[in-house]
């Protein structure tokens, strides 16, 4: 039988957080820098164990992308996004898009038959700059 979750200040926090960035990602160290500048008491130990069970949840996202360290959290804001995707995270604002696309998934297949590689989705990350940086950055030149 699955443990009931409280929904303490704590945890509401974190919801609320991760709703108002949803396609970014953040370590708990981010989290706990953005809960101190506004004014919330919660520890490092606290965020990290209410992370873990929002993960377990589906609510939260965990992510490794080397070759940056530690794991990166993020809000899973619509259920079409538990199916299998790939990340494009933009190295200049850090936002995190999902990959979802046939013509992904048909090299994906090439990959896969062709030269007997399977990815794993979870921690396969593109880095790269998103558009509206790009832009940001084409004007400044």
């Amino acid at each position: 039988m699955p443990k009931k979750s409280y929904n303490t200040k704590q945890r509401e926090f974190l919801i609320d957080f991760f709703k108002s960035c949803k396609n970014q990602c953040f370590t708990i160290e981010e989290v706990l820098k953005h809960a101190e500048s506004n004014g919330i008491n919660i520890g490092q130990t606290t965020i990290y164990r209410n992370l873990e069970k929002l993960v377990d949840e589906g609510i939260i996202l965990r992510h490794s992308m080397p070759p940056l360290n530690g794991a990166y959290f993020q809000y899973v804001h619509d259920k079409k996004d538990e199916h299998e995707h790939y990340h494009l995270y933009c190295t200049h604002c850090g936002n995190v898009t999902h990959l979802t696309c046939e013509h992904f998934d048909e090299l994906l297949a090439h990959i896969q038959r062709e030269h007997k590689f399977n990815f794993d989705n979870q921690k396969t990350v593109f880095y790269g700059c998103c558009e509206k940086c790009a832009d940001s950055l084409n004007k400044h030149e």
